[in-house]
């Protein structure tokens, strides 16, 4: 028959190994390239990128493709901007799904920076907008309204109503596209909505930014687009939204403004000033104002859960403890047993305590920038010179308008630094591998 002892010696090695197991709890992530970058053929310039991609594995999968893509986009290889914003666009939408994947993104046990990134809702948002973008320059009207649809869907997984799905330039991105289509009254109604709600962020623009952001101008009305206009200059300005862990273990998300561009950014055609872009949006705005997020109150729960076991584990252990040592010191067998289960029940709350991790997850996409403005525009037919001045030196494109009132051409302006005015591409410069066809 086992002694007092051998069942308190028992009863320690069981704690013990509760105690490794719990330690040992750990996540696997898939490691090596995404399977639709597998094969892709690139040139040297990306190959820091392509070794992000691998070496840092699924866990920021879509966040090394974003950047990807604006680098390639940057430097007008829009074959492999595609290619990567299409792959971070399927990784979004699997991990918004039922798969293994969303479930295990969304456990509490986990530190929020351990596991898959998937974005913020203006970041995935943003992801939509780069590739509806590049369907514009491809005059793929209606998969590009498709996509400034679904940036308007991932706004709206905030939680509160008021300021879900909330960006004026997506709806009116969705105007131009149906007038392209050829269709008048869908695209009234999305203008119709861009200016209601441009007229909700320009009243709140400023108070909510101050100062770092004032230097942005808002008009009173976005610049109407019509079915002659042959340019269409999407002007962006500044830099990301910061994220920012607060609260006691950092377990709250909090955004600060990027940097301002120190001036409007002016157009010019061949030379001679044309005017100035509209701010449509900014992004610290949606950042900002997008309310409470469900992972905040989760991990506020976190926060006060790991509160809570903290006091109950130091307080059960220490009092374990004492009866421990007076059960040993007296030789009384029970109460030392009694101490010992105390003591190592203050232990395996701590363990649990431990395991809980409500840190913010703070990775961004850094390389957004962090205001959009639109400026449409009807030019002669023919080659012009399109520039956008943004203080250090214009970024310059030469444009083929050959067909105006029955083609659009579409420029993304990159602010500094290598600010860079992105024209539609003409041809492809190296061979990429089979498009993805399965997730």
């Amino acid at each position: 028959m086992l002694q007092p002892r051998t069942h308190l010696a028992g009863f320690l090695a069981c704690c013990a190994l509760a105690l490794v197991l719990l330690s040992g709890c750990a996540v696997r992530y898939q490691q090596g390239l995404p399977p639709g970058m597998q094969g892709v053929f690139v040139p040297d310039t990306y190959q820091g990128r392509f070794i992000e991609l691998e070496t840092e594995g699924e866990r920021n999968w879509v966040l090394n493709l974003d950047e990807l893509a604006l680098q390639a986009l940057k430097n007008g290889d829009h074959d492999l901007a595609k290619r990567a914003l299409d792959e971070a666009i399927l990784l979004i939408e699997i991990i918004y799904g039922d798969s293994d994947q969303a479930q295990r993104a969304r456990t509490l046990f986990f530190e929020e920076d351990s596991k898959i990134f998937k974005g913020d809702p203006y970041e995935r948002s943003m992801t939509y907008f780069y590739r509806g973008v590049l369907y514009m320059n491809d005059a793929d009207w209606d998969n590009a309204r498709a996509c400034f649809r679904s940036a308007i869907l991932q706004d709206a997984f905030t939680e509160e109503s008021q300021n879900a799905g909330d960006w004026a330039i997506f709806d009116y991105l969705i105007g131009v596209c149906e007038v392209r289509l050829g269709r008048p009254d869908y695209a009234q109604e999305a203008f119709a909505r861009a200016q209601k709600t441009y007229a909700g962020f320009r009243d709140r623009y400023y108070d909510l930014s101050g100062d770092s952001m004032s230097r942005l101008q808002v008009g009173e009305f976005l610049p109407p687009f019509t079915p002659l206009d042959n340019l269409l200059v999407l002007v962006q300005t500044g830099t990301a939204p910061k994220k920012v862990a607060e609260g006691n273990y950092g377990e709250f998300l909090a955004f600060l403004p990027g940097r301002g561009t120190g001036g409007r950014p002016d157009i010019s055609v061949d030379g001679r000033p044309a005017g100035a872009p509209v701010v449509a949006d900014s992004l610290f705005y949606q950042a900002a104002t997008r309310g409470g997020r469900e992972l905040d109150a989760i991990l506020g729960r976190q926060a006060q859960f790991k509160e809570g076991t903290e006091a109950v584990a130091t307080t059960s252990a220490y009092a374990g403890a004492v009866v421990l040592n007076e059960g040993l010191r007296h030789r009384d067998d029970d109460t030392a047993v009694a101490g010992a289960i105390l003591l190592a029940a203050g232990i395996i709350v701590q363990g649990l305590s431990d395991l809980m991790k409500p840190n913010a997850d703070v990775r961004a996409w850094t390389t957004l920038p962090d205001a959009i403005g639109a400026w449409p525009a009807m030019l002669p037919a023919g080659e012009h010179k399109v520039s956008v001045g943004y203080g250090s030196g214009p970024a310059s494109a030469i444009v083929d308008l050959s067909n105006p009132g029955t083609g659009l051409t579409v420029l993304l302006a990159f602010p500094a630094p290598n600010q860079t005015l992105v024209a539609p591409q003409k041809k492809q410069e190296w061979i990429l591998a089979p498009e993805r066809t399965e997730p």
